[in-house]
């Protein structure tokens, strides 16, 4: 019995499409196809926007095989291209927060026993003091908490 030989990039893209849990982002491998795809929709619209001006005249379809069908057809490609850099931007912001995240517990691990030897600040009390002095509204606040 023969087996196929699938690439191991489409079989991930196949196990995730598949994947019912969604434990795999498989919205940026998806890029290039959906692009791809838009590229060829795109092509076709125009092309059948051009025939149909050529049905109505011939002079209108002149006009949308040189000017408007071109620039339908890259106003089309750059919106896709937006919306999917867009969507690729967040995907990797979403990542960058992850791996922050994953960090900031690290460290918070390493400077809990930094911040249990060192003796406590008192930052208030010299700040209400000093504003006592000078007569600001602020000393109210520290003499409530007192």
């Amino acid at each position: 019995m023969k087996t196929l030989n699938i690439p191991a990039n489409l079989r991930a893209l196949l196990g995730g499409l598949f994947d019912l849990q969604f434990k795999t982002i498989i919205t940026t491998q998806m890029m290039p196809l959906i692009y791809g795809l838009a590229v060829v929709l795109s092509a076709l619209a125009s092309l059948y926007c051009v025939a149909w001006a050529f049905g109505e005249s011939w002079w209108m379809g002149l006009v949308w095989l040189t000017l408007v069908g071109p620039a339908l057809f890259i106003a089309l490609i750059t919106t896709v291209r937006v919306v999917l850099e867009f969507v690729l931007t967040v995907f990797r912001i979403s990542c960058y927060v992850e791996a922050m995240a994953g960090q900031v517990e690290g460290i918070a691990g390493q400077t809990e026993g930094i911040s249990d030897s060192l003796p406590r600040i008192k930052f208030w009390k010299s700040f209400t003091s000093s504003t006592k002095e000078s007569g600001n509204a602020a000393p109210k606040k520290a003499e409530t908490e007192k």
